[in-house]
Protein backbone atom coordinates (compact mmCIF):
# COMPACT_ATOMS: atom_id res chain seq x y z
CA UNK A 1 0.00 0.00 0.00
CA UNK A 2 1.67 3.19 -1.17
CA UNK A 3 0.99 6.26 0.94
CA UNK A 4 2.13 8.81 -1.62
CA UNK A 5 0.93 12.17 -2.85
CA UNK A 6 2.48 13.12 -6.18
CA UNK A 7 2.53 16.82 -7.04
CA UNK A 8 3.26 17.18 -10.73
CA UNK A 9 4.31 20.63 -11.88
CA UNK A 10 3.47 22.01 -15.32
CA UNK A 11 2.76 25.32 -16.97
CA UNK A 12 -0.60 26.65 -18.19
CA UNK A 13 -0.26 30.06 -19.86
CA UNK A 14 1.31 32.25 -17.16
CA UNK A 15 -0.01 30.27 -14.21
CA UNK A 16 1.66 27.37 -12.39
CA UNK A 17 -0.41 24.24 -12.63
CA UNK A 18 -0.52 21.45 -10.11
CA UNK A 19 -2.22 18.15 -10.55
CA UNK A 20 -2.68 16.21 -7.34
CA UNK A 21 -2.76 12.47 -7.85
CA UNK A 22 -3.35 10.16 -4.95
CA UNK A 23 -2.53 6.52 -4.38
CA UNK A 24 -4.57 4.58 -1.80
CA UNK A 25 -4.80 7.43 0.77
CA UNK A 26 -7.14 10.13 -0.50
CA UNK A 27 -7.08 11.95 2.84
CA UNK A 28 -3.55 13.18 2.18
CA UNK A 29 -4.80 15.08 -0.84
CA UNK A 30 -7.95 16.36 0.86
CA UNK A 31 -5.88 17.86 3.66
CA UNK A 32 -3.53 19.56 1.20
CA UNK A 33 -6.53 20.84 -0.74
CA UNK A 34 -8.14 22.16 2.45
CA UNK A 35 -4.96 24.06 3.30
CA UNK A 36 -4.75 25.57 -0.18
CA UNK A 37 -8.45 26.44 0.10
CA UNK A 38 -7.71 28.23 3.37
CA UNK A 39 -5.21 30.46 1.60
CA UNK A 40 -7.49 31.27 -1.30
CA UNK A 41 -6.26 28.94 -4.04
CA UNK A 42 -8.69 28.31 -6.88
CA UNK A 43 -9.59 24.63 -7.34
CA UNK A 44 -11.04 23.26 -10.55
CA UNK A 45 -13.74 20.64 -9.98
CA UNK A 46 -13.43 19.10 -13.43
CA UNK A 47 -9.68 18.68 -13.70
CA UNK A 48 -8.35 18.57 -10.16
CA UNK A 49 -5.85 21.30 -11.01
CA UNK A 50 -4.81 24.19 -8.82
CA UNK A 51 -4.01 27.55 -10.35
CA UNK A 52 -2.32 30.35 -8.42
CA UNK A 53 0.62 32.62 -9.19
CA UNK A 54 2.41 31.75 -5.95
CA UNK A 55 1.20 28.16 -5.72
CA UNK A 56 4.78 26.95 -6.23
CA UNK A 57 6.00 28.25 -2.89
CA UNK A 58 2.82 27.25 -1.05
CA UNK A 59 2.93 23.70 -2.33
CA UNK A 60 6.63 23.27 -1.65
CA UNK A 61 6.20 24.43 1.95
CA UNK A 62 3.15 22.21 2.44
CA UNK A 63 5.06 19.16 1.24
CA UNK A 64 8.07 20.02 3.41
CA UNK A 65 5.87 20.52 6.46
CA UNK A 66 3.72 17.42 6.07
CA UNK A 67 6.54 15.12 5.01
CA UNK A 68 7.85 15.34 8.57
CA UNK A 69 4.52 14.02 9.85
CA UNK A 70 3.39 11.60 7.15
CA UNK A 71 6.31 9.90 5.51
CA UNK A 72 7.17 7.10 5.71
CA UNK A 73 4.57 6.35 8.41
CA UNK A 74 0.84 6.88 8.44
CA UNK A 75 -0.66 9.57 10.68
CA UNK A 76 -4.45 9.97 10.98
CA UNK A 77 -5.82 13.33 9.87
CA UNK A 78 -7.01 14.12 13.39
CA UNK A 79 -3.40 14.09 14.63
CA UNK A 80 -2.19 16.73 12.18
CA UNK A 81 -1.42 20.06 13.86
CA UNK A 82 -3.99 22.86 13.82
CA UNK A 83 -4.36 25.80 11.51
CA UNK A 84 -2.00 28.03 13.52
CA UNK A 85 0.86 25.52 13.11
CA UNK A 86 0.08 25.18 9.41
CA UNK A 87 0.07 28.96 9.01
CA UNK A 88 3.43 29.25 10.74
CA UNK A 89 4.92 26.51 8.58
CA UNK A 90 3.64 28.13 5.39
CA UNK A 91 4.50 31.67 6.50
CA UNK A 92 1.42 33.07 4.77
CA UNK A 93 -1.79 34.73 5.92
CA UNK A 94 -5.33 33.63 5.06
CA UNK A 95 -7.10 35.68 2.39
CA UNK A 96 -9.45 38.33 3.73
CA UNK A 97 -11.72 38.17 0.68
CA UNK A 98 -13.53 35.46 -1.22
CA UNK A 99 -14.27 32.12 0.43
CA UNK A 100 -14.46 32.17 4.20
CA UNK A 101 -13.53 29.06 6.13
CA UNK A 102 -16.62 28.93 8.36
CA UNK A 103 -20.31 29.29 7.69
CA UNK A 104 -22.65 31.50 9.74
CA UNK A 105 -25.40 29.89 11.78
CA UNK A 106 -28.08 28.35 9.53
CA UNK A 107 -31.66 29.57 9.59
CA UNK A 108 -34.27 27.63 11.52
CA UNK A 109 -38.01 27.16 10.96
CA UNK A 110 -37.55 26.73 7.21
CA UNK A 111 -40.10 24.46 5.54
CA UNK A 112 -40.03 22.94 2.06
CA UNK A 113 -43.37 23.11 0.31
CA UNK A 114 -42.59 20.11 -1.88
CA UNK A 115 -39.71 17.67 -2.33
CA UNK A 116 -39.82 18.40 -6.07
CA UNK A 117 -37.99 21.44 -7.49
CA UNK A 118 -39.93 24.18 -9.24
CA UNK A 119 -36.94 24.89 -11.49
CA UNK A 120 -33.76 23.06 -12.37
CA UNK A 121 -30.62 24.12 -14.22
CA UNK A 122 -27.18 22.73 -14.97
CA UNK A 123 -25.76 23.70 -11.60
CA UNK A 124 -28.68 23.96 -9.17
CA UNK A 125 -32.32 23.24 -8.40
CA UNK A 126 -34.78 25.68 -6.83
CA UNK A 127 -37.50 24.68 -4.38
CA UNK A 128 -40.36 26.68 -2.92
CA UNK A 129 -40.70 26.89 0.84
CA UNK A 130 -41.50 29.19 3.72
CA UNK A 131 -39.56 30.94 6.46
CA UNK A 132 -41.20 33.00 9.19
CA UNK A 133 -44.53 32.65 7.38
CA UNK A 134 -43.23 34.20 4.17
CA UNK A 135 -42.65 32.37 0.88
CA UNK A 136 -39.00 31.80 0.04
CA UNK A 137 -36.90 30.18 -2.66
CA UNK A 138 -34.43 27.48 -1.60
CA UNK A 139 -31.51 26.97 -3.96
CA UNK A 140 -29.79 23.59 -3.80
CA UNK A 141 -26.49 23.37 -5.65
CA UNK A 142 -25.95 20.34 -7.86
CA UNK A 143 -24.03 17.39 -6.41
CA UNK A 144 -20.37 16.66 -7.10
CA UNK A 145 -18.38 13.50 -6.54
CA UNK A 146 -16.27 15.25 -3.88
CA UNK A 147 -18.09 16.66 -0.81
CA UNK A 148 -15.27 19.10 -0.04
CA UNK A 149 -15.64 20.64 -3.50
CA UNK A 150 -19.41 20.97 -3.12
CA UNK A 151 -18.87 22.62 0.26
CA UNK A 152 -16.43 25.11 -1.25
CA UNK A 153 -18.85 25.97 -4.07
CA UNK A 154 -21.61 26.56 -1.54
CA UNK A 155 -19.41 28.77 0.64
CA UNK A 156 -18.10 30.67 -2.37
CA UNK A 157 -21.53 31.64 -3.68
CA UNK A 158 -22.93 32.40 -0.23
CA UNK A 159 -20.01 34.54 0.92
CA UNK A 160 -20.15 36.72 -2.18
CA UNK A 161 -23.95 36.99 -2.19
CA UNK A 162 -24.36 37.90 1.48
CA UNK A 163 -21.95 40.83 1.09
CA UNK A 164 -24.04 42.35 -1.70
CA UNK A 165 -27.05 43.40 0.34
CA UNK A 166 -26.99 47.18 -0.01
CA UNK A 167 -28.58 47.64 -3.40
CA UNK A 168 -32.24 47.41 -4.32
CA UNK A 169 -31.42 45.68 -7.61
CA UNK A 170 -29.59 42.68 -6.13
CA UNK A 171 -31.67 39.71 -4.97
CA UNK A 172 -31.82 39.81 -1.13
CA UNK A 173 -30.13 36.96 0.71
CA UNK A 174 -31.77 35.71 3.90
CA UNK A 175 -29.26 33.03 4.87
CA UNK A 176 -28.75 29.31 4.46
CA UNK A 177 -30.60 26.25 5.70
CA UNK A 178 -29.41 22.71 6.41
CA UNK A 179 -32.03 19.96 6.34
CA UNK A 180 -32.07 16.72 8.33
CA UNK A 181 -30.09 14.95 5.61
CA UNK A 182 -27.33 17.56 5.62
CA UNK A 183 -28.36 19.18 2.31
CA UNK A 184 -27.58 22.91 2.30
CA UNK A 185 -29.83 25.52 0.68
CA UNK A 186 -29.42 29.23 -0.06
CA UNK A 187 -32.54 31.17 0.97
CA UNK A 188 -33.96 34.22 -0.83
CA UNK A 189 -37.38 35.84 -1.41
CA UNK A 190 -39.84 33.95 -3.55
CA UNK A 191 -40.55 35.73 -6.85
CA UNK A 192 -43.98 34.62 -7.97
CA UNK A 193 -43.43 35.82 -11.53
CA UNK A 194 -40.04 34.16 -11.91
CA UNK A 195 -37.34 35.63 -14.11
CA UNK A 196 -37.58 38.79 -16.19
CA UNK A 197 -38.73 36.91 -19.30
CA UNK A 198 -41.70 35.34 -17.51
CA UNK A 199 -42.50 38.69 -15.89
CA UNK A 200 -42.66 40.38 -19.30
CA UNK A 201 -44.96 37.69 -20.63
CA UNK A 202 -47.37 38.49 -17.80
CA UNK A 203 -46.88 42.25 -18.05
CA UNK A 204 -46.14 42.97 -21.74
CA UNK A 205 -46.69 46.73 -21.33
CA UNK A 206 -43.90 47.04 -18.76
CA UNK A 207 -41.45 49.91 -19.32
CA UNK A 208 -38.54 47.83 -20.61
CA UNK A 209 -36.16 50.76 -20.66
CA UNK A 210 -36.72 51.25 -16.93
CA UNK A 211 -35.93 47.57 -16.33
CA UNK A 212 -32.68 47.99 -18.27
CA UNK A 213 -31.81 51.07 -16.19
CA UNK A 214 -32.42 49.09 -12.99
CA UNK A 215 -30.26 46.28 -14.33
CA UNK A 216 -27.43 48.76 -14.94
CA UNK A 217 -27.88 50.14 -11.43
CA UNK A 218 -27.41 46.67 -9.96
CA UNK A 219 -24.50 45.81 -12.25
CA UNK A 220 -22.74 49.08 -11.41
CA UNK A 221 -23.06 48.17 -7.72
CA UNK A 222 -21.55 44.72 -8.28
CA UNK A 223 -18.57 46.17 -10.13
CA UNK A 224 -18.12 48.89 -7.49
CA UNK A 225 -17.86 46.08 -4.94
CA UNK A 226 -15.21 44.39 -7.06
CA UNK A 227 -17.52 41.52 -8.07
CA UNK A 228 -17.85 40.02 -11.55
CA UNK A 229 -21.18 38.27 -12.09
CA UNK A 230 -20.00 35.90 -14.81
CA UNK A 231 -23.39 34.66 -16.03
CA UNK A 232 -25.63 37.65 -16.73
CA UNK A 233 -28.72 36.72 -18.79
CA UNK A 234 -32.48 36.84 -18.54
CA UNK A 235 -32.80 33.60 -16.58
CA UNK A 236 -30.64 35.10 -13.81
CA UNK A 237 -32.59 38.34 -13.49
CA UNK A 238 -35.68 38.18 -11.30
CA UNK A 239 -38.42 40.77 -10.81
CA UNK A 240 -39.90 41.47 -7.39
CA UNK A 241 -43.61 41.80 -6.68
CA UNK A 242 -43.21 45.59 -6.83
CA UNK A 243 -41.57 45.33 -10.28
CA UNK A 244 -37.96 45.90 -9.22
CA UNK A 245 -35.18 44.10 -11.08
CA UNK A 246 -33.14 41.73 -8.90
CA UNK A 247 -29.82 40.39 -10.20
CA UNK A 248 -29.54 36.79 -9.00
CA UNK A 249 -27.40 33.64 -9.19
CA UNK A 250 -23.84 34.29 -8.04
CA UNK A 251 -22.63 30.73 -8.63
CA UNK A 252 -20.04 31.88 -11.18
CA UNK A 253 -19.24 35.22 -9.55
CA UNK A 254 -15.82 36.16 -8.24
CA UNK A 255 -13.90 39.08 -6.78
CA UNK A 256 -11.61 41.07 -9.05
CA UNK A 257 -8.66 40.62 -6.67
CA UNK A 258 -9.02 36.85 -6.63
CA UNK A 259 -7.20 34.70 -9.14
CA UNK A 260 -8.22 36.19 -12.52
CA UNK A 261 -10.02 33.09 -13.68
CA UNK A 262 -13.40 31.46 -13.34
CA UNK A 263 -14.77 28.22 -14.71
CA UNK A 264 -16.40 28.73 -18.10
CA UNK A 265 -20.15 28.11 -18.16
CA UNK A 266 -20.39 26.24 -21.44
CA UNK A 267 -24.16 26.32 -21.82
CA UNK A 268 -24.54 30.09 -22.25
CA UNK A 269 -22.58 30.94 -25.38
CA UNK A 270 -25.31 33.27 -26.66
CA UNK A 271 -24.50 35.83 -23.95
CA UNK A 272 -20.75 35.22 -23.84
CA UNK A 273 -18.21 37.86 -24.90
CA UNK A 274 -16.12 36.99 -27.99
CA UNK A 275 -12.84 37.01 -26.05
CA UNK A 276 -14.17 34.01 -24.13
CA UNK A 277 -14.78 32.19 -27.41
CA UNK A 278 -11.78 33.20 -29.50
CA UNK A 279 -9.99 29.91 -28.92
CA UNK A 280 -11.03 26.31 -28.37
CA UNK A 281 -11.49 25.85 -24.63
CA UNK A 282 -10.78 22.31 -23.41
CA UNK A 283 -13.32 20.99 -20.95
CA UNK A 284 -12.39 22.04 -17.42
CA UNK A 285 -10.03 24.78 -18.61
CA UNK A 286 -10.21 28.21 -17.00
CA UNK A 287 -10.83 31.47 -18.83
CA UNK A 288 -10.96 35.07 -17.52
CA UNK A 289 -14.17 36.92 -16.79
CA UNK A 290 -14.02 40.70 -16.39
CA UNK A 291 -16.27 43.74 -16.04
CA UNK A 292 -16.09 44.00 -19.84
CA UNK A 293 -17.44 40.45 -20.29
CA UNK A 294 -20.30 41.33 -17.92
CA UNK A 295 -21.04 44.42 -20.02
CA UNK A 296 -21.14 42.36 -23.21
CA UNK A 297 -23.58 39.96 -21.51
CA UNK A 298 -25.66 42.95 -20.38
CA UNK A 299 -25.99 44.07 -24.01
CA UNK A 300 -27.18 40.62 -25.09
CA UNK A 301 -29.57 40.50 -22.13
CA UNK A 302 -31.06 43.85 -23.15
CA UNK A 303 -31.77 42.42 -26.60
CA UNK A 304 -33.42 39.47 -24.86
CA UNK A 305 -35.58 41.85 -22.79
CA UNK A 306 -36.75 43.79 -25.85
CA UNK A 307 -37.31 40.89 -28.23
CA UNK A 308 -38.63 38.24 -25.86
CA UNK A 309 -36.22 35.80 -27.52
CA UNK A 310 -32.76 34.44 -26.91
CA UNK A 311 -29.91 36.22 -28.69
CA UNK A 312 -29.43 34.74 -32.18
CA UNK A 313 -32.86 33.03 -32.18
CA UNK A 314 -32.39 31.91 -35.80
CA UNK A 315 -29.51 29.66 -34.69
CA UNK A 316 -30.79 26.44 -33.25
CA UNK A 317 -27.82 25.38 -31.15
CA UNK A 318 -25.70 27.38 -28.71
CA UNK A 319 -22.57 26.06 -30.41
CA UNK A 320 -23.71 27.63 -33.67
CA UNK A 321 -24.24 30.93 -31.88
CA UNK A 322 -20.73 30.71 -30.49
CA UNK A 323 -19.35 30.26 -33.99
CA UNK A 324 -21.18 33.26 -35.42
CA UNK A 325 -17.99 35.32 -35.45
CA UNK A 326 -18.39 39.05 -35.01
CA UNK A 327 -22.09 39.01 -35.78
CA UNK A 328 -24.47 40.80 -33.42
CA UNK A 329 -28.26 40.70 -33.10
CA UNK A 330 -30.23 43.27 -35.05
CA UNK A 331 -32.03 46.22 -33.50
CA UNK A 332 -35.43 45.34 -31.99
CA UNK A 333 -37.99 46.78 -34.41
CA UNK A 334 -41.35 46.15 -32.79
CA UNK A 335 -42.30 43.35 -35.16
CA UNK A 336 -44.10 40.38 -33.61
CA UNK A 337 -43.43 40.23 -29.87
CA UNK A 338 -40.42 42.52 -30.23
CA UNK A 339 -40.52 46.04 -28.76
CA UNK A 340 -38.94 49.07 -30.40
CA UNK A 341 -35.65 50.30 -28.94
CA UNK A 342 -34.94 54.02 -29.24
CA UNK A 343 -31.76 55.50 -30.71
CA UNK A 344 -30.04 56.29 -27.40
CA UNK A 345 -30.35 52.79 -25.95
CA UNK A 346 -29.39 51.20 -29.27
CA UNK A 347 -26.23 53.33 -29.38
CA UNK A 348 -25.41 52.29 -25.81
CA UNK A 349 -25.90 48.62 -26.63
CA UNK A 350 -23.58 48.85 -29.63
CA UNK A 351 -20.88 50.41 -27.44
CA UNK A 352 -21.32 47.62 -24.88
CA UNK A 353 -20.69 44.76 -27.31
CA UNK A 354 -17.80 46.11 -29.38
CA UNK A 355 -15.13 43.52 -30.15
CA UNK A 356 -12.35 45.18 -28.14
CA UNK A 357 -13.12 44.77 -24.39
CA UNK A 358 -11.30 47.96 -23.36
CA UNK A 359 -13.52 50.02 -25.69
CA UNK A 360 -16.79 48.92 -24.08
CA UNK A 361 -18.73 51.23 -21.80
CA UNK A 362 -18.65 50.64 -18.07
CA UNK A 363 -21.91 49.96 -16.22
CA UNK A 364 -21.69 53.44 -14.69
CA UNK A 365 -21.22 55.13 -18.08
CA UNK A 366 -24.11 53.22 -19.62
CA UNK A 367 -26.37 53.97 -16.64
CA UNK A 368 -25.53 57.68 -16.66
CA UNK A 369 -26.19 58.02 -20.38
CA UNK A 370 -29.48 56.15 -20.29
CA UNK A 371 -30.58 57.97 -17.13
CA UNK A 372 -29.77 61.37 -18.61
CA UNK A 373 -31.64 60.45 -21.78
CA UNK A 374 -34.75 59.46 -19.85
CA UNK A 375 -34.58 62.58 -17.71
CA UNK A 376 -34.25 64.80 -20.77
CA UNK A 377 -37.12 63.06 -22.51
CA UNK A 378 -39.36 63.54 -19.47
CA UNK A 379 -38.40 67.22 -19.29
CA UNK A 380 -39.41 67.71 -22.91
CA UNK A 381 -42.71 65.91 -22.30
CA UNK A 382 -43.49 68.22 -19.38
Amino acid sequence: MRHVVDLLCGIHDTFPQYSIQTHSCWWYATTIISVLDLFGAEFSINTGKLFRQNATNYTRKIVQFYSLKWFPGVVPVQEVSGVSDISAALDVKPSTRGVEDTLPEPLSSVMLESPFPVARGSYAAVFKGSWKSRPVALKLLGPTDKPEIAHKRFKGEMNIWRKLQHNRNVLPFFGHYVDDNGAMYLISPWCQHGDINNHLLMYPKTDREMLVLQLLHGLEYLHDQGVIHGDLRGANILVSDDHQVWIADFGLSKYLDQSPTSTVNRGNFRWMAPELLEREIPRGDLTPYTEATDIYSFAMTTIEIYTGSLPFPHLRYDVQAALSGQGRPGRPDGEGISHCMDDCLWDIIQECWVEEPTHRLSARQAKQRLGAHRKGRLSIAM
